[in-house]
């Protein structure tokens, strides 16, 4: 079974440092179900916004909310210098994968990859006042790479390189459709991370679907491509078991 390989089970029941804006509110909302649309970008830009202390003591976003703010604390990052993001791995610790579908790594360097996304979100308020989004994302020029035991920092590489190597890198295509509540219609919206491992109050997930495929150098030598699929269907269960789930790394032909 794949799980998002950077969910952090065992801190879920820690509090999470909440550094929100306040709730936009809910005027011209008028019929429950209707969607309205926001800007993909709302969404790019929260991811890496969340920070995780270096000691797993204390969790909060950014001093602006979103990517390119300062973490209030000293923070642990899973890949460093990159932000972090959701990675993909095997429960047995086998194989992880790294699709940056958000385009941190092209922040760090400065637009080198040239990373570009594309796509959608869709918001409905729900009777309780909550609100329904979809977030339907397309990223291209995405930094991409596989490694032994799921450890992203310093595990042995099956493909690609990290940001650090200085290249060749594998660049690839990813789509990301995820479903989840948020605590108001216009609210902001959350880090992924932050979702999966400290949701707040009425966050969840409904469901969620990755693909992504990269091509790039294979450490051996040669070029591969990279392979992920993952499915968790309405209704994903908290522990993202999934229906559908490969991460697979064939050589060129």
């Amino acid at each position: 079974m794949i799980r998002l390989a950077h969910k952090l089970t065992r801190f879920t029941g820690l509090l999470l440092a909440i550094l929100l804006v306040p709730t936009l509110s809910m005027a011209g909302v008028t019929d429950m179900g209707k969607k309205s649309v926001r800007d993909i970008e709302e969404f790019v830009e929260r991811q890496g916004a969340f920070c995780i202390r270096d000691d797993f003591g204390d969790f909060a976003y950014t001093d602006t909310g979103d990517r390119y703010g300062t973490c209030p604390f000293t923070e642990l990052l899973f890949a460093p210098p990159v932000k972090n993001f959701l990675g993909l791995g095997y429960a047995d610790g086998s194989i992880g994968a790294s699709v940056d579908y958000a385009g941190l790594t092209d922040v760090y360097l400065g637009g080198a990859l040239g990373t570009e996304y594309r796509g959608k979100i869709e918001e409905s308020v729900l009777p309780d006042g909550r609100a329904k989004v979809r977030v339907s994302l397309k990223t291209t020029y995405a930094f991409s790479y596989a490694v032994e035991n799921g450890d992203y920092a310093a595990g042995a590489l099956l493909f690609g390189s990290r940001v650090d190597d200085g290249g060749p890198y594998a660049l690839g295509e990813s789509k990301f459709d995820i479903e989840f509540t948020n605590t108001a219609v216009g609210a902001p919206l959350p880090d992924l991370i932050q979702l999966l491992v400290v949701p707040e109050p009425g966050q969840e997930i409904l469901f969620l679907k990755f693909y992504a495929e990269a091509q790039g150098p294979l450490p051996g030598g040669g070029e591969g491509t990279l392979l992920v699929r993952q499915a968790c269907p309405a209704p994903c269960s908290p522990d993202l078991v999934f229906s559908k789930e490969t991460i697979k790394i064939q050589p060129a032909d």
